[in-house]
């Protein structure tokens, strides 16, 4: 930013630009602040003068994050949603494949999970929902993480820069923990216990592979777990070969 704002200024005394306009950030340990620096040329009595403003924006800035938040986060489990997933996604993947580093995709839907509405009502519902997010989102705590909500009682979890052999100890750990989830207002506590069925891949991000079809792969990893008898997880790796493969079966 500094090498930007080096150029804007030079550009205007330059003559190239009548003026350079920029936000940054200026933050304390105790508070989040903004400003906006603008710099402009103007003639006065036939000589050349050049102003250079700060002013403070902060409130436009966390009024703006707070629509952000609104717009990428789910109401209910406060996870992300599917806008923030799909634009994670497709930066982690950018990411990854300028880096040469694997990425970790997992989804995950709760097993029968229209009985529990059926049978324990909408709240107890909404709790599984919510708990579920927060157990998920516990395994998310990384620049490259993000657990995302992506439909009524399924999510998704975005590991960047992870091998399949770490993300399936994750795994394990998550089914686990899954099983030891209670929600209140059931009597008797055990009454209704929660189970997931999860789908996951790694991939190497390339020219040989895409976003779709690695979720696509997954997806069936995820229906593959949910027939061999639910709470379970199907692991695999998402080769050229596989993309291959799985390019064929669309276009027969």
């Amino acid at each position: 930013m500094a090498y930007e704002v080096i150029q804007g200024i030079q550009n205007v005394l330059r003559g190239t630009i009548p003026e350079f306009q920029i936000d940054y950030p200026c933050h304390n340990p105790h508070q989040q602040r903004w400003f906006t620096m603008r710099a402009t040329a103007f003639e006065m009595a036939n000589q050349s003068f050049f102003l250079v403003v700060h002013r403070d924006v902060t409130q436009r800035k966390l009024a703006e994050q707070e629509v952000l938040k609104l717009a990428t986060i789910d109401p209910l489990t406060q996870v992300g949603n599917r806008r923030a997933f799909d634009e994670f996604l497709q930066r982690e993947w950018r990411r990854c494949q300028r880096t040469g580093d694997p990425l970790c995709l997992m989804l995950v839907d709760i097993d029968h999970f229209k009985p529990v509405n059926d049978n324990f009502g909408h709240i107890a519902g909404d709790q599984s929902l919510l708990k579920v997010a927060r157990l998920l989102g516990s395994y998310t705590g990384r620049s490259g993480d993000l657990c995302a909500r992506i439909g009524g009682d399924e999510f998704a979890v975005i590991w960047g820069s992870m091998t399949l052999a770490q993300a399936e100890i994750m795994v394990q750990n998550l089914l686990q923990k899954v099983s030891g989830i209670r929600v209140s207002g059931v009597v008797p506590p055990d009454a209704l216990q929660i189970s997931i069925s999860v789908g996951l891949a790694e991939v190497r991000p390339s020219e040989l592979n895409s976003v779709e079809e690695l979720q696509a792969f997954v997806d069936d990893q995820l229906y593959m777990a949910k027939k061999q008898g639910r709470g379970q997880a199907v692991c695999a790796r998402f080769t050229p070969k596989e993309a291959q493969t799985l390019r064929a079966k669309s276009m027969s």
